[in-house]
């Protein structure tokens, strides 16, 4: 089985927002929103978080996503490195 790591962009919101959905219904109670409202966010919603707050990685395995990970830094982050 081949896996690629990938740094997703807006375009890739699609597949951004299947994976989130995924783990949100195997384990909902390690995320901050519930399967049933993140299912009904718009389009335009998804597009933005695939892209805004920092870079969301997406693991994929025979073209399809499989895992997600990703890292958010707050706006003032900077002051705290050296």
């Amino acid at each position: 089985m081949s896996i690629e790591l990938r740094v997703i962009s807006e375009d890739d919101w699609e597949a951004f927002r299947d994976v989130r959905l995924r783990a949100l219904s195997d384990a909902p109670d390690s995320f901050g929103q519930t399967l049933a409202a993140s299912a009904a966010q718009p389009d335009y919603v998804w597009r933005e978080r695939a892209h805004a707050g920092g870079p969301v990685v997406l693991a994929f395995a025979e073209g399809r996503a499989v895992a997600m990970g990703g890292l958010l830094l707050p706006a003032d982050a900077a002051a705290g490195f050296v």
